[in-house]
C-alpha cells in the first residue's frame, strides 16, 4: 500500500473522528485505528509514560472527568531512534506548548504508545487537518456567541428604549392633562358663544329694520320680571337693559301694564292703576347695563306678569328716543341661553363635566401606568427579566419571556465558548 493513499485515507478518518475524540490525561485520542503517518529517517520517538492498552470505555470515562488538555513533556521519557522511514498508526494528538494546535502525534508501535513530534513526520496533513478543524470549531463558536449576543442586545435595546419612551410619554401626558382639560373647557365655552351668536344672528335677521336698528344702536332689554307677591300682596319688578348707543343715557323711563295668569289686566289695590312707570337715573355709558328692581309696583295677589308699553330715553345731550310696545315685544324675544343650551344638547357645565370626566379618570389610572413602567424600566436596567408585580399586559410579558430566552441562549453559547477556550489553552 503506497504512502499517499495511506495519508489521504488517514486524513478522512481523522477528520470524521475528531468530533468523537476523547481526552485522557494529556492526550486527545482517536477512536478509529485506521489513520497512518510516515516518519523521516532517523526519527526519535518518546515512549509515553502511562503506557497501557486503553479500552474505548475507559477512554470515554476519562474524557468526562477531564476539563482541559494537559501538556506532554519529553523530559525523562525513554527515547527510541527509528532509522528508516516507518509507518505508524496514529492513536491521538497532544501538545508540548500551551497552544490551540496540536504539535505531537501519539502513535502505536509494537503495542506501546509513543510521542512523535510533528516535525519528524514526512507529511503533516493529518495533524494540520485536525488543527484546521479546531480553528473552524473555535470560529464557529465565536460566531454563534456573537450572533446570540447581537440578537439579545438588539431586542434588549428595543425594549429598553420602548420602556423609556413609554415612561416619558405617560409622565408628559400626566403633566398635560390639566392643559387638555382647560382646552376642552375653552372649546366648549367657545362653541356655546358661537351657537349663541348664530341664534342671535338668525333672530336679528327676522326683525324689521326699525327693531334691528334699535337693538344694534339704541337699546337691548336684558330682563323684565314681575316677582311673586310678598306677605302684603306687593310685587316687585326687575328691569335691566344695555345701552347700545354711542350717547350716554341720563334717564330711562319705562311703563308697563299688569296681567294675571289668564291674561286679564289687573289694577293695584292701593293706587287703583293698571300700569306703572319706573325711572332709572344714569349715567349709563355705551355697552353698560342699567336698571334695577322697583319695590311693590303693584299690590294684587293675582298679578302674574307685566307688559312694557313704552320706553322713553333721555340722553346727556338732551336728545330723546321713544320705543313703542311692538318694538319692545320684539326686543324681549331676544334669544336667551336656554335656547343655546337646547341646541347644544345640555348646559355648558354638563357638557364640560361629561367631556372632562374621562380625563379625570385617566388622571387616576395614569399614576398606576407610570408606576408599572418605572418598575419595568428598573427591571430591564438590572437585566432582570421577571414579570413585575401587578403587570398584566400579556403582550409585554411575552416580549419579556422572549428576551429572557435570548439571554439564556447567549449565556449558553458564551459558556460553551469559554469551556472550549479553557480546554484548548486559548484562555
Amino acid at each position: 500500500m503506497n504512502k499517499s493513499f495511506l495519508v489521504i485515507f488517514g486524513i478522512v478518518y481523522a477528520t470524521l473522528a475528531l468530533a468523537q475524540n476523547d481526552i485522557i490525561s494529556n492526550i486527545t485520542w482517536l477512536r478509529n485505528d485506521t489513520t497512518y503517518i510516515y516518519t523521516h529517517p532517523n526519527t526519535i520517538i518518546y515512549e509515553y509514560s502511562d503506557n497501557i492498552r486503553l479500552s474505548p470505555e475507559l477512554m470515554e470515562y476519562s474524557n468526562k472527568q477531564s476539563q482541559k488538555r494537559n501538556l506532554i513533556s519529553y523530559v525523562g521519557l525513554k527515547q527510541k531512534k527509528i532509522k528508516k522511514s516507518t509507518q505508524f498508526k496514529v492513536r491521538g494528538f497532544a501538545n508540548t506548548t500551551k497552544k490551540l494546535h496540536y504539535d505531537t502525534y501519539i502513535v502505536e508501535f509494537k503495542n506501546r504508545f509513543y510521542c512523535l513530534p510533528s516535525e519528524n513526520v514526512e507529511n503533516n496533513i493529518v495533524i494540520d487537518c485536525v488543527n484546521t478543524n479546531l480553528d473552524n470549531a473555535h470560529n464557529e463558536l465565536i460566531i454563534q456567541k456573537d450572533s446570540c449576543f447581537k440578537k439579545f442586545n438588539l431586542e434588549y435595546s428595543n425594549m429598553l428604549n420602548s420602556c423609556m419612551d413609554s415612561l416619558i410619554f405617560y409622565k408628559k401626558y400626566r403633566e398635560q392633562i390639566p392643559e387638555i382639560i382647560d382646552s376642552i373647557k375653552d372649546k366648549i365655552h367657545n362653541d356655546f358663544l358661537d351657537v349663541h351668536d348664530q341664534i342671535l344672528e338668525e333672530w336679528q335677521n327676522s326683525l324689521p329694520t326699525s327693531t334691528k336698528n334699535i337693538f344694534n344702536n339704541v337699546l337691548s332689554i336684558n330682563q323684565v320680571t314681575l316677582h311673586s307677591p310678598n306677605s302684603a300682596g306687593g310685587c316687585d319688578c326687575t328691569v335691566y337693559y344695555t345701552n347700545k348707543s354711542a350717547k350716554t343715557i341720563k334717564y330711562l323711563y319705562w311703563s308697563g301694564d299688569f296681567y294675571n295668569a289668564v291674561n286679564d289686566l289687573v289694577s293695584c289695590e292701593i293706587r287703583r292703576s293698571y300700569s306703572f312707570t319706573g325711572k332709572d337715573t344714569g349715567p349709563v355709558e355705551r355697552d353698560k347695563t342699567g336698571g334695577g328692581t322697583w319695590d311693590c309696583v303693584i299690590y294684587d295677589w293675582s298679578a302674574s306678569y307685566i307688559k312694557l308699553t313704552d320706553i322713553h330715553i333721555v340722553y346727556m345731550d338732551g336728545s330723546t328716543v321713544l320705543i313703542g310696545a311692538a318694538d319692545i315685544r320684539r326686543l324681549l324675544a331676544e334669544p336667551q341661553w336656554d335656547q343655546v343650551i337646547q341646541r347644544m344638547g345640555g348646559s355648558e357645565y354638563t357638557l364640560v363635566d361629561n367631556a372632562v370626566k374621562k380625563y379625570e379618570e385617566k388622571r387616576k389610572t395614569i399614576y398606576q401606568d407610570i408606576h408599572i413602567w418605572t418598575k419595568r424600566l428598573n427591571s430591564l436596567k438590572h437585566k432582570d427579566f421577571k414579570v413585575v408585580r401587578d403587570d398584566t399586559d400579556q403582550r409585554y410579558i411575552q416580549k419579556l419571556k422572549y428576551l429572557s430566552y435570548l439571554q439564556q441562549k447567549y449565556k449558553s453559547a458564551e459558556e460553551i465558548l469559554n469551556e472550549f477556550e479553557l480546554k484548548n489553552f486559548i484562555k
